[in-house]
């Protein structure tokens, strides 16, 4: 096994027994909590944003071995699997980065309990596109969006990446419109 593949592994399993550790042990019983915890036949409900925590756990075999079973609900956004641990349907979500510090500064009841590698090149599987008609009328730059309308998920990665676009071409945030899809 590469060292990489142990850090992933690692942390995902660290994540896993997070998640159960904090639906069984309360803040008052935390000094009497068993030193051991058995997970066999526990089966963990994790929301997974797009179903990339659950390619990357068959990838590493996150699960190989494991007393437990992993129960994967795929969401379309992060916020929406946020909404889910919140909400307490299921035990543990996983989101890129974003909507985990959005959630996180809006004090909402979550902990980040792992954190993989940050893309390379923060971004690279975003695009900002112009419809047909705004490109032929001359939308061709960032500069280009005063007075025009974004539609994005918000809380996601993509809000994010539009805000920081926006403010890299000195655009104001106040001159775009940010529709919801």
């Amino acid at each position: 096994m590469k060292i990489g593949n142990r850090k992933v592994k690692l942390a995902m399993s660290l994540a896993i027994v997070a998640a159960i550790s904090m639906g069984t042990v309360s803040a008052n019983a935390a000094s009497s909590a068993p030193k051991e915890v058995d997970l066999s036949g526990y089966t963990l409900t994790v929301a997974d944003s797009g179903g990339l925590f659950k390619v990357m756990c068959a990838a590493y075999s996150c699960d190989t071995g494991a007393d437990y079973k992993i129960n994967w609900v795929t969401f379309a956004t992060g916020p929406e699997a946020l909404a889910a641990a919140v909400g307490g349907s299921v035990q543990m979500a996983s989101t890129g980065m974003a909507p985990a510090v959005f959630a996180a500064a809006a004090k909402q009841p979550v902990k980040i309990v792992a954190v993989t590698a940050p893309q390379r090149t923060p971004g690279a599987l975003f695009s900002i596109v112009a419809s047909k008609k705004s490109f032929d009328a001359g939308l061709t730059t960032m500069a280009g969006l005063r007075g025009k309308s974004l539609a994005l998920s918000m809380g996601t990665e993509g809000e994010y990446l539009a805000i920081v676009a926006l403010k890299k071409a000195q655009v104001p945030l106040t001159s775009v419109g940010f529709n919801n899809l």
